[in-house]
């Protein structure tokens, strides 16, 4: 599926990510694991601020990809 603009900027925080059942603790774990992969934005900054839809898919990482998908609702295309 190709997403619009409004959506790929839209903003999605740790709040969206825990309202989909995903806990902090592994949200944290993750982030701190691959600073390359969150090129340079804290995860305080993420749970303070978020990040857009453009940027998350940009890692490429699966948890991130998939919690697009939980927030949109949409299935995105590999």
């Amino acid at each position: 599926m190709t997403l619009t603009e409004q959506q790929l900027n839209q903003i999605i925080t740790a709040r969206d990510a825990m309202n989909h059942n995903l806990c902090v603790r592994g949200q944290r774990r993750l982030w701190n694991a691959s600073t390359m992969l969150t090129r340079g934005v804290s995860f305080e900054d993420f749970v303070r601020h978020g990040v857009t839809v453009a940027w998350l898919l940009d890692t490429g990482n699966p948890y991130a990809i998939s919690l697009v998908e939980k927030v949109l609702g949409v299935q995105i295309d590999g």
